[in-house]
């Protein structure tokens, strides 16, 4: 009589671990742009600072979900995309505050 979960295959898992590091890596880049906007227009320090921040913590959850994606073998393609764009956004949060300042 009890409530009965089916959990997700491996595949299933890690072909949504490649979905979530494309989303990560997106709205890491997202914030990185916003970011270097807002420095390029000269805003006040905390404004723009949160930003690169933000698009630290996204690249670095979305390079640990193409890690998990990249075990499985059908969704290579996805999570690579999703590595590429984590990793851009985890380096240009990194190597903009430099170039800005």
């Amino acid at each position: 009589m009890g409530s009965r979960t089916v959990l997700p295959t491996r595949e299933e898992f890690r072909a949504r671990h490649a979905q979530r590091s494309v989303r990560a890596g997106v709205a890491g880049l997202g914030a990185l742009v916003v970011g270097l906007v807002l420095a390029a227009l000269g805003l006040t320090y905390p404004t723009w600072a949160i930003f690169y921040v933000l698009a630290l913590v996204f690249g670095v959850a979305g390079i640990a979900a193409a890690a998990v994606a990249l075990r499985a073998h059908a969704e290579r393609r996805q999570a690579l995309l999703g590595l590429t764009v984590s990793g851009a956004a985890f380096l240009g949060s990194l190597i903009a505050p430099a170039l800005i300042g």
